[in-house]
């Protein structure tokens, strides 16, 4: 969450998917990282469009 509290965020889905796996490398599944980020709510996602929920950001960069 750090990453995207300070990086420009992606509007659709498969562009996220597309940064998560150059960010990562192959260190993470894109895939369950984007079923994490929907499932604590700090993303959701409708028509592949992403709306980010600032607040949980907030929140999970402290935690990284």
């Amino acid at each position: 969450c750090s990453h995207l509290a300070i990086h420009p965020k992606p509007a659709k889905t498969t562009t996220l998917l597309n940064s998560i796996k150059s960010k990562f490398q192959g260190k993470v599944i894109p895939e369950e990282l984007l079923a994490e980020l929907l499932e604590q709510h700090v993303i959701s996602i409708t028509n592949e469009k992403i709306r980010y929920n600032q607040q949980k950001i907030n929140t999970f960069k402290t935690q990284d």
